[in-house]
């Protein structure tokens, strides 16, 4: 029943962004959910928030899962080693397999309508799904980065999404689309917390308009390090010949989202 619950709720994932301006104070104080206190927000340095979940939630730092990036209208999406080595290049949706407790960097690019766009975000592995053995690229966790993102970016202004599997109790039983399934929040809200309140955080994107520089040094600008393995994105068939008594209704991606003038 476990497994069965995890994979139906896999689908379920809803993420959380805010557009923010450079430069917000690290000491920044954020509103937390009534009667909690919460100690990561959206600012926590990257890497600190994915090793205190990993602690937190018992989940094995180091374990694969694998990660699906959409982009809005198509684009090469890579994913970079600590070196700077795009290991994985792949067209949007593109998919890897990558660790729980680490900070990847992507290379997006060759966005239609988005001519001469090239953005470098972080993403940061906080937990992983549990589907049957065997399926775990059918399972992914679903990441899109929509247009609005992408052109605030580009004009030096930072987005934080917040992804997390939403509550089998909490989950609406219909279809939604990107757009249905964002909700925006105020900045002051910490963003982590109420994922945690929500759901389970599984992951966070942070995109901003830095650029790795040219023949210096980047320090961690490459992330933590952590491995990168190919991972087939599953095509579900045109047609499928199964009872729809009993059958589960799967779900898209939710989002919720807040704006900072």
């Amino acid at each position: 029943m476990r497994t069965q619950r995890s994979v139906f709720s896999s689908l379920c994932i809803i993420a959380v962004f805010v557009l923010q301006v450079p430069n917000v104070a690290f000491g920044q104080q954020f509103t937390n959910p009534p009667g909690r206190y919460f100690p990561l927000n959206q600012s926590t340095p990257a890497g600190v928030a994915s090793q205190w979940h990993s602690l937190s939630a018992g989940t094995t730092i180091g374990s694969p899962q694998a990660v699906r990036v959409e982009l809005p209208s198509g684009g090469m999406v890579g994913f970079m080693d600590s070196y700077g080595s795009a290991l994985e290049t792949q067209p949007a949706p593109a998919q890897a397999g990558l660790a729980v407790g680490h900070v990847y960097r992507l290379q997006i690019s060759n966005i239609p309508d988005l001519a001469g766009v090239e953005l470098y975000p972080s993403i940061e592995i906080l937990d992983q799904l549990h589907p049957p053995a065997g399926l775990e690229n059918r399972y992914p966790i679903p990441l899109a980065i929509t247009k609005d993102e992408i052109v605030a970016a580009s004009k030096g202004r930072m987005v934080t999404k917040v992804v997390y599997l939403e509550a089998p109790r909490r989950a609406l039983a219909v279809r939604r689309s990107l757009e249905e399934a964002t909700t925006k929040l105020p900045n002051r809200i910490n963003l982590f917390a109420e994922a945690d309140r929500l759901g389970r955080p599984m992951l966070i994107l942070r995109l901003g308009s830095r650029k790795p520089v040219v023949n210096g040094a980047n320090g961690d600008f490459f992330g933590t390090g952590g491995p990168i393995q190919s991972s087939l994105i599953y095509q579900r068939p045109a047609v499928i010949n199964e009872p729809q008594a009993g059958r589960a209704t799967l779900f898209p991606v939710r989002q919720a989202s807040n704006v900072r003038p």
